[in-house]
């Protein structure tokens, strides 16, 4: 694949408003403030100890980069591309890490959830069809773009909701997932760009994080959802607009851009 058809396809992508925003300026070092405000104020308040805190927070991040890997399954001579973040040493690298490990047990308990090509073929010899049976397979376009940031985080509190994890962690975790979802950024070329919708494709947690919003109905059947989610929930809201609000007043965030 040429240069200028790569360059093209990415640009395409890019085009899209409603996933991504063009920004003028690097936003690490107003976005790192507010995360380690966010690290403070958990370390603080006995959610985490210092040894979590010092991993979480990087303090020289690289800048995450964007490139596409060419589906020549799809189309041999112009072939889509699937946007890839770079972030490995990034601003948000050990917090995606932590949230990986804390939230994949969710992922790989639904009775959805499918490891690979042998587990699927292993699940298919557990069932049983008759000569009337209708087969329907689907994909979800674009899946990891795709993901409101409102209903992503709904189905994580859900999956928390019924687990064992106490409604201080499960705050905390939501809060770091909010803040690795809404401080996506990266770079292409000599520009700055922020996702604001979906989650980056080569984050840790992203596979996770998609697999909980697609194996939302499963996980319903398998947990008690009751009046501790919206609980969690809430709690989350007001802690972080509290958080906003504190940053905003210290001049943490950078100002708006367009």
């Amino acid at each position: 694949m040429d240069t200028v058809k790569y360059r093209a396809e990415i640009m395409t992508q890019l085009s899209d408003t409603a996933v991504y925003k063009k920004i003028t300026c690097d936003p690490t070092a107003g976005f790192q403030r507010e995360l380690q405000l966010l690290i403070d104020d958990s370390l603080n308040n006995g959610l985490i100890d210092q040894k979590l805190s010092e991993f979480l927070f990087v303090n020289s991040p690289i800048t995450p980069v964007l490139y596409t890997l060419p589906k020549i399954h799809k189309d041999l001579l112009n072939p889509p591309g699937r946007p890839i973040v770079s972030g490995r040493g990034s601003m948000c690298n050990k917090v995606s890490i932590f949230l990986d490990k804390i939230l994949r047990v969710f992922s790989t308990s639904a009775g959805s959830y499918i490891r690979d090509t042998n587990d699927f073929l292993e699940k298919l010899n557990t069932i049983s069809v008759c000569a009337s049976t209708f087969l329907v397979s689907f994909d979800v376009v674009s899946l990891y773009t795709s993901i409101e940031h409102e209903r992503g985080l709904d189905a994580v509190c859900v999956a928390l909701s019924g687990s064992d994890v106490s409604p201080d962690c499960a705050q905390l975790v939501l809060r770091l997932l909010e803040f690795i979802l809404r401080r996506n950024f990266f770079l292409f070329g000599d520009d700055y760009y922020q996702q604001l919708r979906g989650t980056a494709m080569g984050s840790n947690v992203a596979p996770t994080y998609a697999n909980i919003y697609m194996a939302l109905p499963s996980i319903r059947q398998r947990l008690q959802f009751d009046l501790h989610a919206a609980t969690v929930h809430g709690a989350l809201r007001q802690s972080c607009a509290a958080l906003s609000d504190k940053a905003a007043h210290e001049g943490l965030f950078p100002a708006e851009t367009e």
